[in-house]
């Protein structure tokens, strides 16, 4: 009967046999339509996050640092490793563009498209600060290290994707270096608590300079002295010797003027080069302190250390000031002259310091010291068990205890003092991560058939 003319499908139904065709046209575009929504929400992703950084970036670079003319003032705009800070400037610009590297690489932007956008946009931000900034420096080290920045992150993509699901090869390469680079981290944070003032003499004190973008000090100081020796308005006599604490003493009368919105300068105290050695400035009623540590000679940042409420003191009354660093705690002691009322502050010094040496946006450590330390730790030591937990149980109890060993050794080697609730925290974070990495480790291929020949076998 088929073999009769007329008798096909499509003569006897010509409207059906018409619509088969689109039914199973659309069947297979389905899949592809699909999958290119889900790229289309991808990269409409990536270009938000790309946009957020991007005005984040605008936000940190684009403002004004009168407060900070004075050090930028004599830097030449060749300069790479600029400023006192130079080392810890160059690695905050590569990783703050580098997450644009990323975002280019996820949108599959060509790797020197990347690179360009990188220059230009540095060299357009540069040219801002130099010329309509305050205290802001345009410099060819942060155009070099924001495209390095950029082309990094970019490289680093492919590499941050694997890692999201480890394998147990990449995690056993990842458990090893996060481990050696953490033990350098401690290492140098002991290290470089240490005080390490200059030995380039004479020292110059300046005592109430009013600096540009600084308030007047609204008092008078009588006195200051560093561990003993006189410091007047001008080059000390005798060079201070070196020692583990430094210790100096102001002796002060408040005026009954408002206390400053800016800050003031009360003291500094700097080298022969004009580099500060210590410095105490007036914040509102806070009192800022700073002393260059080793860590300050190695390029990275030194930390200045805030103690709220220490300028409220009664005025036209003598006062005595008293900032000292210790190995174990900076302290600031603040007590009338007869030493009837007397009030001391002060900040623990620990092992979980260092992100005080690199931090982009804390430059003043005050009460908030507890909760960086903590998250600086967990970072480290959550990190650490992210890929020691792919590789099992026992091989991440190793790894979190021989760290934990490590950070201890460098703390006694060192002195810097390590604090039992810090590390219970970086350990939690440790177990945490730990945890989460082996759910979703890639699991080894299996030696036996595959799932879909014993299916079919059925």
């Amino acid at each position: 009967m088929g073999g009769y003319p007329g008798n096909s499908p499509a003569q006897r139904h010509p409207a059906v046999a018409r619509n088969t065709e689109p039914v199973a046209i659309v069947g297979d575009v389905a899949p592809f339509l699909q999958a290119k929504a889900e790229l289309t929400t991808a990269r409409v992703r990536w270009w938000a996050i790309a946009a957020a950084w991007l005005l984040l970036i605008l936000w940190l670079t684009l403002r004004s640092a009168p407060d900070q003319a004075v050090r930028v003032a004599d830097l030449p705009w060749y300069c790479v490793l600029c400023g006192e800070a130079g080392v810890a400037d160059v690695l905050l610009n590569v990783l703050l563009f580098a997450p644009l590297g990323i975002a280019a690489r996820a949108l599959q932007l060509p790797r020197w498209r990347a690179f360009a956008v990188a220059v230009v946009l540095t060299i357009a931000i540069e040219t801002t600060q130099w010329f309509l900034l305050v205290g802001r420096d345009g410099s060819l080290g942060d155009v070099l290290a924001n495209s390095a920045g950029a082309v990094l992150g970019w490289l680093a993509y492919s590499p941050l994707c694997r890692m999201a699901r480890p394998t147990r090869a990449l995690a056993r390469r990842g458990t090893w270096v996060v481990f050696v680079v953490a033990t350098v981290v401690w290492f140098t944070t002991g290290f470089g608590l240490q005080p390490s003032l200059s030995e380039a003499t004479p020292w110059v004190g300046q005592i109430q300079h009013h600096w540009p973008g600084h308030d007047a000090f609204a008092g008078t100081i009588e006195r200051v002295d560093i561990n003993g020796v006189a410091v007047p308005n001008d080059p000390i006599a005798s060079p201070l010797p070196p020692h583990d604490t430094v210790a100096l003493h102001i002796a002060l009368t408040r005026s009954g003027a408002p206390l400053p919105r800016r800050r003031a300068s009360m003291v500094r105290i700097v080298d022969a080069n004009g580099h500060p050695q210590v410095a105490i400035t007036a914040s509102g009623a806070d009192v800022v302190t700073e002393l260059q540590l080793r860590a300050s000679r190695w390029g990275f940042h030194t930390p200045e250390w805030m103690y709220h409420g220490a300028m409220m003191v009664p005025v036209r009354q003598r006062w005595q000031v008293t900032a000292r660093w210790t190995p174990a705690r900076v302290e600031l002691a603040t007590a009338d002259s007869a030493g009837a009322h007397a009030v001391m502050r002060s900040h623990p010094l620990s092992i979980a310091l260092g992100w005080v040496f690199v931090h982009p946006f804390v430059t003043i450590v005050g009460s908030n010291v507890h909760l960086w330390n903590y998250l600086w730790l967990a970072g480290w030591f959550g990190l650490l068990g992210w890929f020691s937990g792919v590789l099992g149980w026992r091989a991440f109890g190793i790894a979190a205890l021989a760290q934990l060993l490590v950070l201890v050794v460098a703390a006694s080697v060192t002195g810097a003092p390590w604090h039992p609730d810090e590390l219970l925290a970086a350990m939690l974070a440790c177990g945490l991560t730990a945890t989460v990495a082996r759910r979703r480790s890639v699991a080894p291929p299996s030696r036996g058939l595959p799932a879909t020949a014993t299916i079919s076998s059925g």
